[in-house]
């Protein structure tokens, strides 16, 4: 059988796109696990915090494993166990910071895990702060507080900006949804506040000591 000139170039880019799959599939059916990674990756809460050169990533696991692991490599470094549930996770100025579910609390460690305090925080279960604050703040559903992480102190709680924010927000939109501070996150450089709640997202300025300035919001 003869085939043209742009049958034989069709058959032997189809030869070579066959060699090239069969080779991926070799390839692939000697893939292997090199090294298991130290943790329960079904237990890891989201927030996971690199240290400022990259060398090592920081993970907490929902029932209180905590551990710093090498990059790349990912073999333990530093590890601490709180044996206690946990539902928030964040990286302040020196250190970081838990909440514990059972027993309400903000727990506060330096950089290799070690306890600085504790603070009873009952009905505020989040927590947002930032590497470059020395405060941090512990949300509920309708009200926020400020925490001063170097002394394990917290220093008040209200819902002033609150309800600053939803007088401004009726002032400009006739069917205003409801805002509070669910689903809080401070900015890597510390400067604003960011919340959800029913789809809508806001934006605080974090002024002197912690304060709060409701700046925008949107859809």
């Amino acid at each position: 059988m003869k085939f043209r000139k742009s049958q034989r170039v069709n058959l032997v880019v189809l030869g070579l796109v066959l060699l090239i799959v069969g080779e991926s599939t070799h390839a692939a059916d000697k893939l292997a696990v090199r090294q298991k990674v130290p943790v329960d990756a079904g237990k890891l809460l989201p927030s996971v915090f690199y240290s400022l050169d990259g060398g090592s990533v920081s993970l907490l696991e929902s029932e209180g494993h905590l551990r710093e692991l090498s990059l790349p490599g990912m073999k333990l470094l530093t590890e601490r166990n709180l044996n206690l549930k946990c539902s928030a996770f964040g990286k302040w100025e020196e250190g970081f910071a838990v909440y514990a579910d059972a027993t309400q609390e903000l727990i506060i460690l330096d950089v290799v895990f070690n306890e600085i305090g504790r603070v009873e925080t009952p009905g505020l279960p989040g927590f947002a702060t930032a590497p470059t604050l020395d405060f941090g703040y512990v949300i509920g559903k309708n009200q926020i507080g400020i925490v001063e992480l170097k002394k394990a102190k917290l220093l008040k709680v209200n819902t002033t900006p609150l309800l600053r924010a939803a007088s401004r927000v009726k002032r400009t939109e006739p069917r205003p949804a409801p805002l509070d501070f669910l689903r809080a996150t401070c900015t890597l450089d510390g400067k604003y506040l960011v919340t959800m709640a029913d789809h809508r997202i806001n934006r605080f300025a974090i002024k002197g000591k912690g304060a709060l300035a409701w700046e925008e919001s949107g859809w």
